[in-house]
This record gives structure tokens, sequence and C-alpha cells, in this order.
């Protein structure tokens, strides 16, 4: 019906290829699942068809039956991080948004978040969204309908910013049995309850690596954390912060492929989908978040675009219907940044939580700040290893851009399985091109060290 239903088979990595692949790997049973759609689906004797979809997180099977009924099974992937907090905060959130909103959201028909059920693995199963991907969509629609379109897509950002919370974390429901009640938040419908965070941020989700500094050297995560953990009592107090705190949910991932709209009329959104890995955050942890049909054009590009309208129109309407999340725009990046990076250290090493301390501790008595910094002022022999390694990690950074853009492939490397040989015959390339082009061994060890993606042998 459908073949490899629990391997991954999108794509493919140009990094870490066979862990991230086994990291995607789903063990359930297929046919205990088959046996469930059925009697989901009473009208129904048998299943006609069966598409796998997967994205970087999850894994879904659009079933079709013999009675024309379409519904979705959904499951969490390894590493998504925990499959029981997962599934319960996603299903949690959308019936809550679905009692508490208009915003459409397909209708779960069924759900487990313990893995040992018969199916053998956490599952939301769910009626299939009406309507089309505002992906597919999108390349046919003129400039008048993506904008009419934004103004709808705004007008459910408008709802989910109204909406008021106890606690940052995710939603759950309050029965849920695998955290204790002392981490529990309820909200004023008891059956809900803010909880534990769910998202991979905070969870061990570094397929393959494990969590040590890029660039070695001597270690500075304790001196940094440190530095974090004077600071940051003093920093969350900022006026710009505290006024743009407030507990706020957002959609985790709104892009075109995750909003459907009507086939007749594609102004109009008929659903959006995937809610997993949703998290209640102060509203400026959203101040950076732009969709991809509103992302500006190329600075570049001198005269006005489609591009150009769809970006300004998103930012007017999301400006009138949702100030909650417009003012958290408009604070200074240097009060940001250290709370953007400190949680990433084990991913991209000590230089970008170094970096927005450093900028903080330069502008602290500009920020409007009265205490003295906690942060040191570095010596001279400080501040001329930091300057090194933050041009190493710029010139790391550089490397990768210009990587994913000539190669075509995502940041972790990624590209669809139909194009995996001609990328990997093509990083090959570049990669000889660039290591023979440069001067001597040093340099080459040192682009080395750089590479982004798995080194190729010579």
């Amino acid at each position: 019906m459908t073949k490899a239903p629990f391997a991954y088979t999108a794509g493919r990595w140009l990094h870490l290829d066979k862990e991230q692949r086994q990291a995607r790997y789903l063990r359930f049973d297929f046919d205990a699942l088959c046996e469930k759609v059925l009697s989901l689906s009473p009208l129904a004797a048998s299943i006609q068809s069966c598409q796998k979809l997967e994205g970087g997180f999850s894994r879904a099977f659009i079933f079709t039956t013999d009675d024309g009924r379409r519904v979705v099974a959904k499951f969490p992937m390894p590493v998504a991080g925990s499959p029981r907090f997962i599934t319960n905060s996603e299903v949690a959130t959308i019936t809550y948004l679905k009692s508490n909103t208009k915003i459409s959201i397909p209708e779960i028909l069924d759900w487990n978040d313990d893995p040992s059920n018969p199916i053998g693995s956490a599952y939301i199963i769910m009626q299939h969204a009406g309507g089309v991907s505002l992906q597919q969509a999108w390349p046919g629609m003129s400039s008048l309908q993506k904008m009419h379109c934004i103004r709808d897509i705004n007008k459910n950002i408008m709802q989910l910013s109204k909406l008021d919370f106890p606690a940052y974390g995710s939603l759950y429901f309050s029965d849920a049995t695998f955290f204790g009640s002392e981490s529990k938040f309820k909200l004023q419908d008891e059956k809900y309850c803010v909880g534990p965070h769910c998202k991979t941020t905070y969870w061990d989700c570094n397929v393959g690596e494990p969590r040590y500094y890029h660039f070695k050297g001597p270690n500075q995560g304790p001196s940094l954390l440190n530095q974090g953990q004077a600071v940051f009592p003093k920093l969350i107090q900022h006026p710009q912060l505290q006024s743009n705190a407030a507990p706020t949910i957002f959609h985790p991932d709104l892009h075109k492929r995750n909003i459907f709209v009507s086939e007749d009329d594609p102004t109009v959104v008929t659903n959006l989908i995937d809610w997993q890995s949703a998290s209640i955050e102060p509203a400026f942890y959203y101040s950076d978040d732009v969709p991809d049909f509103a992302k500006p054009p190329s600075e570049e590009t001198e005269t006005p675009t489609g591009e150009d309208y769809c970006s300004k129109v998103y930012a007017a309407g999301l400006a009138f219907l949702a100030p909650r999340l417009t003012a958290a725009r408009n604070i200074d990046e240097a009060l940001l940044r250290p709370l953007r990076y400190c949680h990433r250290t084990w991913r991209d090493g000590v230089v970008p939580f170094s970096h927005g301390l450093t900028e903080l501790r330069e502008r602290w008595e500009e920020l409007g700040f009265k205490d003295e910094c906690p942060i040191p002022t570095p010596t001279v022999e400080e501040k001329r290893v930091y300057e090194e390694r933050l041009d190493t990690y710029n010139k790391f950074l550089e490397v990768r851009q210009d990587l994913v853009e000539t190669l075509g492939v995502e940041e972790d490397g990624w590209t669809p399985l139909d194009r995996r040989e001609e990328t990997v015959e093509a990083h090959r390339q570049v990669y000889e091109i660039i290591m023979s082009g440069l001067d001597n061994d040093q340099d080459r060890a040192e682009m080395t060290v750089m590479w982004p993606f798995d080194s190729i042998k010579t």
C-alpha cells in the first residue's frame, strides 16, 4: 500500500546522513494503524490508498477509504523529542484553539500519547485539511490575490495574539500523568494546563553530535554561564522586555506548506495545520519570525516587487491586528541576542552567545541600565581570543551560506531524494575546487574544520 512506512525516504543529508535517517526511523504496527483508520470510518470497508508525507520532525500518512473519505495519521519522529509530551501537547493545543478561536484546524478523530498502545507509537488521526496547500497555489496567484490571502492569515494570527496564559511553556491536558502537578499551571478552563516545553530547543535533538563547543580551545562554558546568570536578572527587567513579555502562543511553523486555502478562492484560508511543538513564549520571542510568504526581497532589488508588497502587507496587518507581536519587533536587538543564543551553545558553540554578551556590555549605559554591568571587561588577551573566534565563526557562516546557495540545499545539508546524486557530485566538485585553490596545508586544515558538511576524501 505504501512503501517503507517506517524509514525516512523524503531526502538525504550531506552531513551525518546515516544518523539523520536513523533518527527518523519509526517503529510501529502499520496493520494496526490501518485497522484503526477503518474503525474510524463506519461506512468504509477497505483502504484504497495511502500516501506518506515527511517533514523534519513528523511523518504523516494520508489514507483514502473506499467511501471516498480521507484521514491523516501523524507520528512524531524520534528526533523531535519525547513522543508523549509532543503528542499530548499538540492535541491539547488544537482542541484549545478550536474552543477559544475561530481558526480552522482539522478535526481530531483519535489520538494516543502512550507508545505502548496497540499501534506501537504515539499518534494523532485527524480529518484531512480542506482546500489546497498555499505552497501549491502560490505560484499561480496574482499579486492582489497574495495580498488578500496574507490579510486573511493575519486575521488568524490576531486571534492567537489575543489569548492570555498564566505561564511560559507548552499546552497540555491537565490530566497528563507523565509530569508532576508542580509543573502544571492550570488555565481558566481547568481541562488544560501550561507545562514543560516540548520544543526541540530544550531537548537533545542534535543528531549524531555530542554536546561540545565547536572551534575548541579553553572551555568557556562555565565562565559564560556565570556571566549569563549574573546579567539575566537585570536584563529581563529592562522596560522594553518587561512590556513585551506577555505569555503568547504562535504557530510553530507558519509557512506556505502548513496553510491551506480554498481551491475556488485562494485568498480564503481554510486550514492551518501542523501545530506540533507549539509553545507559549514571551511576545518578544517572536520578534524575528517572518513567514516565507512575507520575506522581504533581497537588498539588491531596487524596484518594488511582489515580494516587497507581500512583506509590507504582512507587517501592516500585524501592526493593526496583532499589536502585541508588532511592538516586540521594535526591541533593540542588543537586548534580545543573549536570550536568543544562550540555549544554543551546544549546537552553535560559544561564539554567538559570547558576542551577544559583549555587545550588551559595550552598550549597557546607552541601553538605559542604571546599575553597573555585571559582565566583566575582558583582558587584552581575552579580547584577542574573542575577536579571533568571532572572525572564524563569521567565516564558517559565510562558507555555509555560500554552499547552501550554490548546492541548493538546506542549512543542515538536506536535499530531496530525487536530487541526491547530482547534489553529492556538485558537493564533491565544489569541495575539490575550493581546497585546490588554497595556498598551503594550514589553510586547507582550517577550511576542513569550517566545512559544514561531511568532508570529501580526495
